[in-house]
């Protein structure tokens, strides 16, 4: 009696496999690493038990349980294939340093791209092209790379930016002139008023030759008028950063470097 439910207690490998199949591709990935470890322990295939263990990982990654997922890298014995999935992990983390150097421990063509895409998302397009060096054109990840290089090539012709300098001068000449040059409309427009209010009222003040007045008048309308240039050297700044993001989120949009490299 006792043998029998303890042979009905223990699950059918197989099933407990489907089912934490069922519960990864449900995006339940919390209970999905709990089902891959149960499948792990009751199983004896051991190609099978790789691919749960390979699925806790990428299920730790989905979940954004980074550390978790460093964490149980240790218990993999290929270093190979460690290096290339910490990689993985500090690039989700925005490491993109420390990511390079695990990939830099691999010549693989998959490491190389995974390198470029870390220099990529520094937006250092030279760096990113010569990372890709060396891949064959027979290669199975070579269209990839090629489309990813063909991106990085026509990175400065694509991105739209502004000046810096040209930002502060125009602000210089027009407050708040500046940002609308980069696009910050109504920054601009209140820029302008907080030079403007505070310097006509201490015209005004001038005028009456009330001096205490026009003087502290005068001084908002100075700091408003310096905090403005140096807000409109920001907002050139802030047009260019973002549209460096939007290009290198574009070439994820279309390559899906995320998907199909970092985050499996």
């Amino acid at each position: 009696m006792i043998f029998l439910n303890l042979t009905y207690a223990c699950p059918d490998a197989s099933e407990q496999l489907l089912f934490a199949n069922y519960l990864y591709n449900q995006g339940d990935y919390f209970r999905a690493i709990t089902e891959y470890k149960r499948f792990i322990f009751i199983s004896k295939d051991l190609d099978k038990k790789w691919f749960a263990r390979k699925r806790i990982l990428v299920s730790y990654k989905k979940a954004g349980r980074y550390d978790d997922a460093l964490y149980y890298l240790l218990s993999f014995n290929d270093s190979k294939f460690s290096n290339i999935e910490k990689g993985k992990i500090y690039l989700l983390m925005g490491n993109t340093k420390k990511a390079r150097s695990f990939f830099l421990r691999s010549n693989s063509d998959t490491s190389k791209i995974l390198k470029s895409w870390s220099f990529t998302k520094e937006a250092k397009w030279e760096n990113s092209i010569n990372a890709l060096a060396g891949m064959k054109k027979e290669a199975l990840l070579s269209k990839t790379a090629d489309s990813l290089r063909q991106f990085l090539l026509n990175a400065d012709k694509k991105i739209e930016k502004k000046d810096i300098l040209t930002a502060a001068f125009l602000s210089v000449i027009v407050p708040g002139t500046g940002r609308f040059y980069s696009g910050r409309v109504g920054d601009g427009f209140y820029s302008f008023l907080t030079v403007a209010v505070p310097g006509v009222i201490s015209y005004y003040y001038w005028k009456k030759e009330r001096k205490t007045a026009f003087r502290v008048s005068l001084g908002f309308s100075i700091a408003f008028y310096i905090g403005d240039i140096y807000g409109s050297i920001i907002s050139a700044k802030l047009f260019n950063y973002n549209s460096k993001r939007l290009y290198i989120e574009g070439i994820d949009n279309t390559l899906h470097i995320q998907d199909r490299f970092i985050k499996q």
